[in-house]
């Protein structure tokens, strides 16, 4: 196989059809399926299920998408390496946010690179940290913010900082701004979303000190948990930079969670199976500087 192969195959796989493939690569249709007919052939199996509306990778082409994204993710990368002079940083650089920072970190930090290194095509990607990690592992990342797990020591990855969750609630339930133990948010009205990998350790550590928390519902979307929270009626818990900055100018409080004490680290990590680029290198240092500071 080539690199033309695999440029059309993935093509292929992101369209859904060979006809909108063709169109996307600027290529006659009948080459496309020469192309696909010899690549499957070399492998000896089908890559796509055809159907009345287009095309489906199957198993192995789903398997084969992965490692071609990977490889051709690095030969782009090796060609922005030699076009540069080496000691500028250009070319595209694909940056995972977590979902919790991205109100506050994305609109920082792009502007950031852009000033810094002008040469550098930030692309911001916001998802949560397991999906992130997944995503730098294929190879579609870059560089990625990552939550660690309480076990994890993540000694080839850079530290961002650590931060305390909070909980944040109407000022009529508050009674002051001082730490709110564990046990204590029994008593608060809870929006907390099983979407959201925050909300999850929540619960799990409730559930380790065996505390019944009065949940009431959950809405992923921040902006929307928060004018709900505004409404007086509930509670929400989030990290303590982001609920300071967004809950700034409105009726809510925050409270940090104390005995015990709820906080995660954060960190930055490169993807493990691409060399780093002199863009990659770069961006990673803006990172580091802008987040630790504006999270």
């Amino acid at each position: 196989m080539d690199v033309k192969q695999l440029r059309y195959f993935v093509a292929i796989a992101q369209q859904g059809s060979l006809s909108a493939a063709a169109r996307r690569l600027h290529v006659v249709q009948p080459a496309l399926s020469q192309a696909l007919a010899a690549l499957e052939t070399e492998l000896g199996t089908p890559l796509f299920t055809r159907g009345p509306t287009g095309v489906v990778p199957t198993t192995s082409g789903t398997e084969l998408l992965h490692h071609a994204l990977a490889i051709l993710r690095q030969i782009d990368r090796a060609r922005a390496a030699i076009q540069s002079t080496l000691d500028t940083a250009s070319g595209p650089v694909r940056i995972g946010i977590l979902h919790s920072a991205a109100p506050v970190a994305c609109a920082p930090l792009f502007t950031r690179l852009r000033q810094e290194a002008p040469g550098i095509q930030p692309q911001l990607v916001v998802g949560y940290s397991d999906a992130l990690a997944q995503r730098l592992r294929r190879g579609e990342l870059d560089l990625a913010m990552l939550v660690l797990a309480s076990d994890e020591r993540g000694e080839s990855d850079a530290h961002l900082y650590e931060e305390n969750i909070c909980l944040v609630t109407p000022a009529s339930h508050a009674g002051g701004t001082p730490p709110v133990e564990l046990p204590s948010l029994q008593d608060f009205p809870l929006l907390l979303s099983m979407a959201q990998p925050l909300h999850q350790s929540l619960l799990a550590l409730a559930q380790a000190q065996k505390l019944r928390l009065n949940i009431m519902g959950g809405v992923e979307d921040i902006s929307s948990l928060l004018l709900l929270c505004e409404t007086g009626q509930f509670s929400t818990l989030l990290p303590e930079g982001l609920a300071g900055t967004l809950t700034r100018g409105t009726s809510l409080v925050v409270r940090r969670i104390a005995h015990p004490a709820f906080s995660r680290r954060v960190v930055v990590r490169a993807c493990p199976d691409l060399p780093k680029s002199h863009a990659v290198i770069a961006a990673e240092r803006i990172m580091k500087a802008t987040l630790a500071s504006q999270v």
